[in-house]
């Protein structure tokens, strides 16, 4: 999944586009504003 970053915060898993300010949470359709706790690379 190029230019995509997954990162775990407070125990669930955060999608984000790189770049992005804004992350999508898993598995629900709305948007919070997190600053990304243990980034992972996919």
């Amino acid at each position: 999944m190029s230019g995509v970053l997954g990162f775990e915060y407070n125990g669930q898993m955060y999608l984000a586009n790189k770049g992005d300010s804004i992350c999508y949470r898993a598995n629900l359709p709305y948007r919070l504003l997190i600053r990304p706790m243990n980034r992972l690379k996919f």
